[in-house]
């Protein structure tokens, strides 16, 4: 081996190990979903209601709920408070209308049957699952300190 080659070995080597050490940094992006409440309500029947702001400009798809009692699809309503300003009152909405910055109500459905997918993990509970235009499953822990019932 001549010298020129020891040296073009060395700085390929030397190239190599600083790619490779550095790392790249991922900005975390702000989360979609502000949560203002997840509680309990007993009128007109016991149910489980979320009010979340929607703080994506895309538009949520669809919701699912994953609890201790399976895969429920979400209804999705416009929430405004009532009259009083104490509580949230929904407005049918399509998925299409919906617009950062809208207050959403959303209520997980029970009477059906949907299977799990496989993308989301058996053991996940507590977690609202959300897709929208051309997104995977995207997901968002609901934390029990904000109001929400253990099942």
């Amino acid at each position: 081996m001549n010298i020129r080659t020891i040296l073009t070995l060395g700085l390929v080597l030397y190239v190599g190990a600083n790619v490779q050490a550095k790392k790249t940094t991922v900005k975390k992006s702000k989360p979609d979903i502000k949560m203002l409440s997840a509680q309990t309500k007993s009128l007109p029947y016991e149910h489980l209601e979320f009010v979340l702001v929607w703080e994506k400009s895309k538009y949520p798809q669809t919701f699912f709920w994953r609890g201790e009692n399976g895969w429920l699809p979400c209804d999705m309503e416009r929430a405004h408070k009532n009259k009083s300003g104490v509580d949230y009152i929904g407005e049918k909405v399509s998925a299409g209308d919906i617009r950062k910055g809208d207050t959403l109500m959303l209520v997980p459905i029970t009477g059906g049957r949907f299977a799990v997918p496989k993308d989301v993990p058996a053991t996940a509970k507590n977690i609202l699952y959300y897709k929208t235009g051309g997104s995977g499953w995207l997901s968002f822990p609901v934390k029990k300190t904000i109001g929400i019932r253990a099942e």
